[in-house]
């Protein structure tokens, strides 16, 4: 056993706390949530889950690519870095750099411009001052791509090459205490190891997939979807990144489709513990659960018709509230609990709600 060790990490993590420097990275936006889920841990796996246009793809662009990047600007002296490596099977480079300046747009100039705007699908021109702002980004989007790649690798072992490239050039690789050398393009399967070392050890690097259903069955293994997804979710990502790299992981999935099904009670009511999100909402592949540490489910109460949910008028709010389930938690205090979002989608943002019965501050929402 190691305990001397341990005892003397404890020691070494409080003393670098008091000094102001960290080890994770809190969701700085959403306080109540950083209170249950710390944040982005390194080594842990974070699992998405959201029926089609719910925004499950928004809220993982938001924790874990935004929330970092302000984390850095609001910690400048935290000591961390952060890389992230983005697999977008679901939409292009462009469109997430469109959706990343609109959101800028809002946040830096209060301006409120849509996707839409930006790509001329709307009835309306840009104006130039509105150009002129949006060249005044350059020096932000520079720097943003030094901690964001975004690439588009559509079957499961080449992702996890292209994220075990980067851990080659970034770290060491051992074999019982005796590093490995393994060099470009080598051939792994003849350089075994059972460690990895980073370079950095301070650099916390966040592995997305969105999303993981788009990746394409490994056929020439034999292997369905389902199987090539459980060996991505077990082997690759907790086994390996999570595990050897210590790399934090975000899978994204859509539930299944029946979970999207209202149910109604014998006088024709929606039975809304029936459609909000839970561990059955991922279907017949919700064994990939067992492989993450930390499982959100996300869910909109407009889409169901409901006109009240848990205290809020959704009449007023419409689309724009959004229910966070933290469905497990294995690295924070407690799971089974909700948080009440407001989502405004136009600039990818998300909010916590104050709670329903706080009528001045509720009414400030509903206007």
């Amino acid at each position: 056993m190691k305990f001397k060790e341990r005892l003397v990490a404890y020691k070494k993590i409080q003393e670098d706390k008091k000094s102001g420097k960290w080890n994770y990275i809190p969701f700085v936006s959403l306080p109540r949530l950083s209170n249950i889920v710390p944040g982005i841990i390194k080594g842990v796996g974070y699992l998405l889950g959201a029926s089609s246009g719910v925004g499950k793809s928004q809220l993982a662009r938001f924790l874990f690519i935004e929330e970092p990047l302000a984390f850095l600007k609001k910690y400048p002296d935290s000591g961390l870095s952060v890389k992230i490596i983005f697999n977008a099977l679901e939409e292009t480079e462009d469109e997430i750099l469109d959706i990343l300046i609109a959101r800028r747009m809002k946040t830096e100039y209060n301006i409120d411009i849509s996707v839409m705007e930006l790509n001329g699908n709307d009835t309306h021109y840009v104006p130039d001052h509105i150009l002129t702002k949006i060249a005044e980004c350059e020096d932000y989007f520079s720097e943003l791509s030094k901690h964001l790649e975004i690439v588009d690798i559509g079957n499961t072992y080449g992702f996890y090459k292209h994220v075990r490239e980067y851990a080659r050039r970034n770290g060491k690789f051992y074999r019982h205490g005796v590093e490995v050398e393994i060099p470009e393009n080598a051939d792994w399967s003849k350089h075994n190891w059972n460690s990895y070392t980073p370079n950095n050890p301070n650099e916390i690097v966040i592995v997305i997939s969105d999303h993981i259903w788009l990746y394409s069955a490994n056929t020439s293994q034999g292997e369905s979807k389902y199987q090539t997804l459980e060996n991505f979710s077990a082997q690759y990502c907790r086994r390996i990144m999570n595990n050897k790299f210590g790399y934090a992981t975000v899978n994204i999935q859509q539930f299944f489709v029946a979970s999207e099904m209202q149910q109604f009670d014998n006088k024709g009511k929606t039975i809304v513990a029936k459609i909000e999100p839970s561990i059955e909402s991922f279907g017949d592949i919700k064994i990939l659960i067992r492989d993450h540490l930390v499982v959100f489910g996300l869910f909109s109460p407009a889409r169901h018709n409901l006109e009240e949910y848990r205290g809020y008028d959704i009449n007023k709010l419409d689309d724009n509230f959004r229910g966070l389930f933290i469905l497990k938690n294995r690295k924070g205090k407690g799971e089974n609990k909700f948080i009440p979002l407001f989502f405004d989608g136009a600039i990818n943002k998300f909010e916590e709600l104050p709670k329903p019965e706080d009528i001045i501050e509720i009414n400030k929402f509903y206007q």
